[in-house]
């Protein structure tokens, strides 16, 4: 879709795989829902879907290179810290 400069939503963080099953652990009240590590997961995956979305509207609005290459690294070190 990138290719097409269109603009779109990006599915929100409780609609993914990832986002439900975050949810879930949460509804079950997992004890480890309970740690900081977890509050920090929690703030990174959805920091990762709204710097998506920034990408996203920033290539539709053909924003430079340049720019989209730091959204894009910030998107990459956020979710390899998930992992």
């Amino acid at each position: 879709k990138l290719d097409s400069f269109d603009n779109f939503k990006v599915t929100s963080n409780h609609d993914c795989k990832m986002g439900r099953w975050i949810d879930e652990q949460e509804r079950k009240d997992e004890p480890f829902t309970k740690s900081n590590s977890w509050e920090r997961l929690k703030n990174i995956h959805s920091k990762i879907h709204n710097e998506i979305q920034n990408y996203i509207d920033k290539n539709a609005q053909r924003t430079n290179n340049d720019e989209l290459k730091l959204i894009a690294k910030s998107i990459e070190d956020e979710t390899m810290e998930v992992f």
